[in-house]
Parts: structure tokens; sequence; C-alpha cells
């Protein structure tokens, strides 16, 4: 864990909290991506910053990398597959599933998920709804 986790944890949370819902600029996965890469340095988005903004766009994208879920396009990315929720920590990277919503990555930040949603910017998820995560760093 890096020296100032918890100010840069913070600071990143702030900078998106009232910031609107954009695919392929400030939605899910690159709100999540863009967590990791200010509080780890490990920058997840290559294969996925700018290569999409619309539904039919990230479509494309999963088949490409070779996923049909975020769950699984997210674990090809990761490199690892995702681990039980038991296992969650702060700052981890973490898979909410939603039955109305589909599904949507966030960061935890204690007994919450931080994750950006279409309707709302940033909302915050009980960590007990979660399906699963990934520990970085």
């Amino acid at each position: 864990m890096t020296r100032n986790f918890d100010s840069l944890l913070s600071k990143e949370i702030e900078k998106a909290r009232f910031k609107k819902y954009k695919l392929g600029e400030h939605d899910c996965a690159l709100f999540a991506i863009n967590v990791i890469k200010e509080i780890y340095g490990i920058d997840y988005g290559e294969r996925i910053k700018g290569f999409y903004s619309s539904k039919i766009g990230y479509l494309k994208l999963w088949k490409e990398i070779g996923g049909s879920s975020l769950q699984e396009i997210t674990e090809i990315i990761i490199g690892e597959k995702g681990r039980e929720m038991r296992k969650v920590g702060r700052g981890n990277l973490v898979l909410y599933k939603n039955d109305m919503k589909g599904e949507h990555l966030g960061i935890c930040i204690g007994d919450k998920v931080a994750i950006v949603s279409v309707a709302d910017e940033l909302i915050f998820i009980d960590i007990l709804e979660c399906e699963c995560c990934w520990r970085i760093g």
C-alpha cells in the first residue's frame, strides 16, 4: 500500500463525486482504473481507454479481448480470477452485480464500494451486496 493511500483514495473519490457519467470517459470501469493508477501506479487501462464510447463499442471491445461479461474482461485484464468478498480490503477493485442495472466495477472504501452510476454520478453500495474482488498493489 502506498504511503499516502488514505489521502489519495479520498482525493480520487472527491474528484469523481459530482462528475457526470459518460461512457468511455467517466464510467464505472474507467473510474476504478483511474483510482488504481493514482493510488498504486498500475495502469490497467491500456486495453480499454479510448476504445469505446457507446454500448455497441464496449461490446465489440469485450469480444476483441475475449470475454462476455465485465467480470470476465476484468479477470483477463487483471490476470487473475475474482476473489471472495470476505478477502476484500480498502482500495481493492470490486464487482457489483444487479439484475436491473447489470455489472459495475467500483473501489472498496471500507464497508461501502464507490461506483460510478449512469443515473447518479458516484454512488455507494454496501460491500455485502458485491460479487467478488481483486486485490491490487
